[in-house]
């Protein structure tokens, strides 16, 4: 069952059911915190988590991999030597999965502001005995301020600092830039970073633009979501912006192929995954 909802079948209205149905019977089983298995190729690593948590959760229970599609890139980008920059690191995923590709030889950086979801990273590396792991409590932004995040008590994959519905709770963050990072301690050898992954709910463009100084200075592999429903009126500043700095962007499909795109023709969509490599 689990490989059918992890396949293109999954798709299907009738698959679609049996996984929610699914999902309503197995948090009925299992109410307290799990720990499950990831193996992707040769790369392993456990993960803790809760199902009631949110649909990352589920999808981790059910699938034992999440968007297998950007996994695939990070392992046919990253090597071992490398040092990956994981910004919202709040799916904890991402930060586990580059912690075990670049092993003994790299170093991980993971940003993650929320105090409850710095905590469960915490205990998820050390779940896993991880060493080379930076774990930095604050968010990455184009000014040195403290912001207030919303988060979502039912969905802790889901906080974000323009949503503010009934029942969240507001946390105060701090927030940096990036290029201020050159002149502290935070991240060292900056040349071995080879991929940065930016999930900070619709506000890409702001730690871009934190990252001015950098952008001129590496050739990274940047990936993230697009969303430009979500961007207002600063869409195609932000387009601008990535093209300006020599990128080509490329979609990321689900058959884990990469397309390259024009960002001016899909600004008009709610959202896509994105890769950028400088030309």
């Amino acid at each position: 069952m689990k490989k059918i909802y992890g396949s293109w079948l999954g798709n299907y209205p009738i698959f679609k059911q049996l996984y929610y149905m699914h999902d309503k019977i197995i948090k009925l089983i299992y109410k307290n915190d799990i720990i499950r298995k990831i193996k992707y190729k040769n790369i392993c690593f456990n993960i803790k988590f809760n199902l009631n948590d949110g649909f990352v959760s589920k999808e981790l229970f059910m699938k034992k991999i999440y968007e297998e599609e950007i996994t695939s890139i990070f392992y046919d980008e990253v090597r071992e030597e490398d040092a990956v920059i994981d910004i919202g690191a709040n799916i904890w995923y991402f930060s586990l999965l580059s912690s075990k590709i670049v092993w003994n030889l790299g170093k991980v950086y993971a940003f993650e502001p929320s105090i409850d979801n710095f905590k469960k990273l915490e205990k998820n590396i050390q779940i896993n005995s991880i060493s080379n792991t930076d774990l930095l409590n604050f968010w990455l932004w184009n000014n040195n301020e403290q912001l207030e995040i919303n988060v979502d008590p039912t969905n802790i994959w889901h906080n974000s600092l323009v949503k503010d519905l009934k029942g969240w709770k507001k946390e105060s963050i701090e927030v940096k830039t990036f290029d201020s990072l050159l002149d502290s301690w935070y991240i060292k050898n900056f040349e071995k970073i080879k991929l940065i992954k930016i999930d900070v709910e619709w506000f890409e463009f702001e730690v871009l633009l934190g990252m001015k100084r950098f952008l001129k200075s590496y050739r990274w592999i940047i990936i993230l979501e697009f969303s430009p429903i979500f961007y207002w009126k600063k869409t195609n500043d932000f387009i601008d912006f990535i093209y300006n700095n020599k990128f080509i962007s490329h979609k990321i499909n689900s058959n884990w192929s990469t397309t390259e795109i024009d960002l001016y023709q899909e600004n008009i969509k709610s959202q896509v995954n994105i890769l950028l490599k400088r030309v």
